[in-house]
């Protein structure tokens, strides 16, 4: 993501692969109060699929930690995946 004004295209796009693919949807959307996270068309979405939006607090670093490990954890994750698949 370049742009944080991309990032509404970029969540759309995920919420339809998760849907496909794994037959769930997204249970939880945790943020802070980033200015790219608070759109009502973005609200609007998850409450489509009955998403639960839960605010972090400002500066604090405990959560800063959880959400980078997380973070870090799921981009690992992802490639891994992709490298089995960049071989074939």
């Amino acid at each position: 993501m370049k742009h944080p004004s991309e990032f509404f295209e970029i969540y759309a796009a995920f919420r339809a692969l998760i849907k496909t693919q794994h037959s769930t949807v997204i249970k939880y959307f945790k943020c802070d109060l980033d200015g790219e996270y608070t759109s009502n068309k973005f609200f609007q979405l998850l409450d489509l699929d009955g998403t639960i939006h839960q605010n972090l607090c400002i500066d604090t670093p405990k959560q800063n930690g959880v959400a980078k490990r997380k973070h870090r954890h799921i981009i690992k994750t992802a490639c891994s995946l992709l490298l089995p698949a960049s071989c074939s």
